[in-house]
């Protein structure tokens, strides 16, 4: 119903009229962050964290066991006298067995200004950056 008085093409709008607002609004950086594995459990979505029950074969190589271990949602929005910016994500972490660690480690600090590039499988760009003081 909001929606429908929203829309400038209903006959509520026939009889309306232009204001000017004055707004005050603070500036605000609210962010949160959830972990969606209960809730996902709780709307039927079981089978998916079971590693005996789960079925990822038509996305795995090989016959591998995988299983959802870890779903999370995290938001953030910002309001300030530039505007409003707002990023949301959902991360899915997967859990397979039968494979073992490589045994050697190595340290990997990145401690100089860098550029990152976060891309698709295939090796499209979906963001770059810098970070110009780590």
């Amino acid at each position: 119903q909001a929606l429908r008085r929203a829309d400038p093409n209903t006959p509520e709008w026939e009889e309306s009229t232009w204001a000017k607002i004055k707004l005050a609004l603070p500036k605000f950086d609210v962010s949160s962050n959830s972990d969606l594995i209960d809730p996902l459990k709780s709307l039927g979505m079981t089978d998916a964290f079971d590693p005996d029950i789960s079925d990822f074969s038509p996305l795995m190589d090989g016959d591998i066991p995988v299983c959802i271990s870890k779903v999370n949602h995290a938001a953030r929005v910002m309001v300030d006298e530039e505007g409003c910016t707002a990023a949301s994500y959902v991360e899915i972490m997967v859990a397979a067995g039968a494979a073992m660690g490589p045994d050697e480690i190595i340290d990997f600090t990145l401690d100089r200004p860098f550029i990152f590039v976060i891309h698709t499988m295939d090796g499209m760009p979906l963001f770059a950056g810098v970070v110009n003081r780590p």
